[in-house]
Parts: C-alpha cells; structure tokens; sequence
C-alpha cells in the first residue's frame, strides 16, 4: 500500500483490485483486509527504475533560486526531473517536509533527518 491517499481511497471504494508484487518494498504506509479486497493480481517483475537527469546550468540556476526561497519547516512536493534534483541539491542543512512520488539518492532527507543516510 502507498504511503498517499491511495489507502483512504481503497477504503472507500465500491471494488478493490490489488496488485501484489514479491519486489515491491514495504511502505507501512496502511494495510486494507484481504475481505475488503474484490480482486488480487499477482505480478512478479523487476521495479520500473529511471536513470538520474543530467543537470544544466539553467537547472543549477532554477535550483538554488528555489532554494533560496525555501525556509526551514517548510513542505515541498517534489516530482521527478532534473529541476527537482537540482533545488535538492542546494538545501544544504535545511529541515523541510517532503512530499514526493520517489525515492532516490539524489533526494534530501525529510525533517527530523535520520540518523542513517541508507536509501531504501
């Protein structure tokens, strides 16, 4: 299960189809009882994973723009790209909230900052 609104909405849906994939990682972003589910489709296959973005000098300039706009204690939305990287790039130290569809190396941490830098 996602760690978004996908739980509420599997919640509240009249059918629930699910797909289960052995290579999926564990979120504990919410469960939902196999009696609520209508369907199971079971896939095995490989993660879709993409490539880091190249990132310019007019991508380096859009970053630290908008890094510098951000304060401590705020909430971004990232998506992915080679904007998003690069505003991560120059946060520096900044304690932010960060709402995001992925999860890379190339992102900063979320606020409090874990003790372990390992990427899951």
């Amino acid at each position: 299960m996602s760690v978004d609104y996908t739980l509420q909405a599997a919640k509240s849906a009249k059918t629930v189809i699910v797909q289960v994939n052995p290579q999926m990682p564990v979120t504990f972003g919410g469960t939902i009882h196999i009696s609520d589910v209508t369907a199971v489709v079971e896939h095995d296959a490989p993660l879709l994973t993409l490539e880091p973005p190249v990132i310019g000098d007019v991508e380096l300039a859009i970053g630290a723009n908008c890094a510098g706009l951000i304060r401590d204690g705020d909430t971004l939305q990232l998506g992915i790209g080679a904007i998003p990287d690069a505003v991560l790039r120059f946060l520096g130290d900044k304690k932010i909230w960060e709402s995001t569809q992925r999860c890379s190396p190339t992102e900063s941490w979320s606020w409090p900052k874990p003790e372990s830098s390992q990427t899951v």
